[in-house]
């Protein structure tokens, strides 16, 4: 695997903490109070820079890695030709599972939030739909 330079970095960095601060203020205000200048001034940067990587709040909680992340369907057919269909879930799936696993609280949080606003439930639908 290649290193990321520092311009990825400071990007994915940037887009981490619009996230974070997407769900902490979900949690904190409720989310019908959250803006998406609140989550700018909570992230440190400016109302433009949140365009530069959502396109609106919903998706900073929902795709806090991005919409344009790979998905798993990408991820599938990535796999070596060959590679059994277990093996190839698995594979496919060990980014997403790294990711939940390495802060089960942030995913207590998410689950509490998202559950709590049946208006995001269809978007979550349709992405699983379009991946399957």
């Amino acid at each position: 695997m290649t290193e990321r330079g520092l311009r990825e970095r400071k990007k994915a960095d940037t887009r981490a903490a619009l996230a974070a601060a997407t769900l902490r203020l979900a949690i904190e205000l409720g989310w019908e109070n959250v803006t998406v200048e609140a989550i700018a001034a909570a992230a440190d940067v400016s109302y433009r820079t949140f365009f530069n990587h959502f396109s609106a709040k919903e998706e900073a909680l929902l795709f806090p890695a991005g919409a344009d992340r790979p998905r798993l369907s990408a991820r599938l057919r990535a796999q070596p030709a060959g590679t059994g269909v277990l093996a190839a879930a698995r594979a496919a799936l060990h980014e997403d599972l790294t990711v939940l696993e390495s802060d089960p609280a942030a995913l207590r949080d998410w689950i509490t939030v998202v559950g709590g606003i049946p208006a995001l439930l269809p978007r979550l639908v349709e992405t699983g739909a379009a991946d399957e």
